[in-house]
């Protein structure tokens, strides 16, 4: 069975399109995935908000990766809250600056945003890999994971009771083993 991740970066498009940018943050991270765990896994990445909706309602993934910029967050969680609801066993994966730097307002932002099951801080190369080895290891059983207070390297949560739990900071070292997106 070949894990669904559907990366995404959304942006705005109400009048027109609000970041007209690459999303080169989440293509950096879906490359080294791919390069690392090859056909284990399908990828997609999106950046429009409607063309993720009719993804969603044709295929719903085993991890859905967003960022989180002060500009898309609010539009992102939406889409978190939404995949949650239809279906609660796909794990939501959040990156990016839109998050607090210290450690109990971390805890009460993941709070405040039940569908978010993980917050990656800083670099997101490793730490995303890392939790898919994880999550392969544990059959995706989620609930297992959390009550085991699995610690990687930028990785941020909650438990089913909710502690808080916070990897330590790694940064990636040698940027040439990332693949160009």
């Amino acid at each position: 069975m070949k894990i669904k991740i559907i990366f995404t970066d959304l942006t705005h498009t109400g009048m027109e399109i609000n970041a007209n940018t690459f999303p080169s943050g989440v293509s950096l991270i879906a490359a080294y995935a791919k390069q690392e765990l090859g056909d284990l896994i399908d990828i997609t990445i999106h950046k429009f908000p409607e063309e993720l909706n009719e993804v969603l309602k044709q295929n719903i993934p085993h991890i859905l990766a967003m960022t989180s910029f002060v500009w898309n967050a609010k539009l992102n969680y939406s889409f978190a809250a939404y995949i949650k609801k239809i279906n609660p066993e796909t794990v939501v994966v959040f990156g990016g600056p839109d998050f607090p730097i210290p450690p109990i307002e971390r805890k009460d932002f993941l709070l405040e945003r039940p569908a978010i099951d993980f917050f990656v801080k800083w670099d997101g190369e490793h730490a995303f890999l890392d939790l898919v080895n994880e999550l392969m290891d544990k059959k995706f059983d989620l609930k297992q994971f959390k009550k085991d207070h699995i610690l990687l390297n930028n990785l941020c949560y909650l438990t089913e009771g909710q502690d808080y739990i916070e990897g330590p900071d790694s940064r990636v070292e040698d940027l040439m083993t990332v693949p160009s997106p």
